[in-house]
């Protein structure tokens, strides 16, 4: 991390454990289909709510993010879940609050079908990050900058305009 100018972090969680990674995540979230081999359409539905909005932007986001579920390798979600089970985990937390000196901000959806955002944002600022470094989109899912592409390149403009001044 030492070599960065700054870190942009989108919809994503850092934990100190696998654990940890699945306390942040809402229980009515869709994590236990999520590592299927094989998916029915009306799950492909319910995961795809979870990363977008079905309803914004014409429903174009949500049709492709389904169409993106079906068809992606099944052997990815198992081979990602058996790596979840198997490797050592990194505390990613842990990297991130030891270099205190990169800039950085997080962007997450309020709306969240996988973390809990609320929470979350509870347990970075306990780790020390500030208020700023911490935005939640309301009317946002798990893919900020597609819920809400205006607001995430203003806030990620915004970021890297501060960081080069």
């Amino acid at each position: 991390l030492k070599m960065l100018d700054g870190l942009i972090i989108q919809g994503s969680a850092q934990a100190e454990s696998v654990e940890k990674l699945f306390a942040l995540h809402h229980s009515p979230g869709p994590v236990d289909i999520l590592f299927q081999k094989e998916f029915t359409q009306h799950e492909c539905n319910i995961i795809a709510a979870a990363y977008v909005d079905p309803y914004k932007n014409e429903q174009k986001n949500f049709t492709q993010m389904v169409y993106d579920i079906k068809h992606t390798d099944p052997n990815c979600r198992q081979q990602f879940a058996h790596y979840l089970e198997t490797q050592v985990w990194v505390n990613e937390r842990q990297l991130i609050q030891n270099n205190g000196t990169v800039p950085l901000i997080y962007i997450l959806g309020l709306q969240d079908g996988f973390i809990n955002s609320v929470y979350y944002k509870k347990v970075l600022l306990e780790a020390g990050l500030s208020k700023s470094q911490i935005n939640l989109l309301d009317q946002v899912r798990h893919v900020p900058h597609l819920d809400n592409p205006a607001l995430c390149a203003k806030l990620i403009v915004e970021f890297i305009n501060s960081i080069l001044i």
